[in-house]
């Protein structure tokens, strides 16, 4: 049996179009969700499941809380074959990792997360750019003229009125980012907006209070706490997009939706650090900067690319391929 495991939305993201594609194939496959609240911790539960199978391959996400290497280190004293998709980059989920506790294959989005992983002591031949599965599987989405139509209905919005989403981060930023924001829209060439503020997943509620503290009273503001649409159609159904740094930015290019790292009114600089392999997205960190980005999206001049992450097509068959050469 092939055992899949991820914690983050970002690692499992990339992890479930493989444990699709291993069904498909007619594999004897699980998925474990580790952000779910009965998940087994103890180095115990997760050898009794690591043997229930028994499991020949276990495949991981890669999450800012490391929560996939206990599953990793497991597996490796029992012997059975590991490996682990790096989303981006290696960011705090192989922080104080030691070498001799590496998967056996490392499957990653683009050649500089490659190079992160050299750098910390990973042979190259353990590491294989397989592309972003997950940026496969949105490029194929279709019918985004109906979803646009859905998401507007689903926020109230006339035909005439732009939706502009944005993506908060997991760490206690500065609620002042808000009031920055939504001053250099109003004060921007797009008229007649919605500014849609999607939490981030692991947000507390402390951090969610703060940002309802920040909406109240800003005009044309909806803080998106029952997430009327996934997502995608979020994204779809977006004018532009802006995250503070979030892998979103691509997800959103994929789509063909404008976006930018929104830096101004807060301490953007460990965040942009995470995220430097994200170099194509622009950051947006003087009003003069957001007004050209803006006024770029609304003549229809905004030129997005993917970088080194455009070899999306064909992750799934990379990845797939790789782990067919473990098993």
């Amino acid at each position: 049996m092939i055992l899949f495991v991820a914690h983050d939305p970002g690692a499992k993201n990339h992890v479930t179009p493989l444990f699709t594609h291993a069904l498909r194939q007619g594999n004897r496959a699980r998925f474990v969700d580790l952000a779910a609240g009965c998940r087994p911790q103890e180095v115990s539960e997760i050898t009794a499941v690591l043997c229930d199978g028994p499991v020949s391959l276990l495949v991981t996400g890669c999450s800012e809380n490391k929560a996939e290497w206990p599953w990793v280190k497991t597996a490796r004293r029992l012997g059975i074959r590991t490996a682990m998709i790096v989303d981006v980059g290696v960011g705090g989920g192989m922080m104080g990792v030691h070498t001799a506790d590496f998967p056996d294959r490392f499957l990653v989005t683009g050649e500089n997360c490659a190079e992160e992983l050299r750098e910390l002591g990973c042979p190259s031949d353990r590491v294989n750019v397989t592309g972003s599965t997950h940026l496969e599987v949105l490029s194929m989405r279709g019918g985004l003229e109906e979803v646009r139509r859905t998401v507007k209905d689903r926020y109230g919005l006339d035909s005439g009125r732009s939706l502009v989403s944005f993506f908060l981060s997991s760490c206690d930023a500065e609620v002042g980012v808000v009031s920055h924001l939504h001053s250099l829209l109003a004060s921007s060439c797009l008229h007649k907006w919605l500014l849609v503020i999607r939490p981030h997943p692991r947000n507390s509620r402390p951090q969610v209070a703060a940002w309802e503290q920040a909406c109240q009273g800003l005009k044309d503001v909806r803080l998106d706490m029952e997430r009327a649409v996934d997502t995608p159609s979020l994204l779809v159904g977006s004018v532009m997009s802006l995250a503070m740094a979030s892998s979103i930015a691509a997800e959103s290019l994929v789509l063909g939706t404008p976006s930018a790292f929104f830096q101004i009114g807060w301490d953007y600089r460990g965040l942009d650090r995470l995220y430097r392999n994200l170099d194509f997205v622009p950051r947006l960190r003087t009003e003069e900067q957001v007004h050209r980005f803006v006024a770029m999206v609304v003549r229809g001049q905004f030129n997005g690319r993917l970088g080194n992450l455009e070899s999306h097509t064909g992750a799934t068959a990379r990845g797939w391929q790789v782990l067919c050469e473990l098993a």
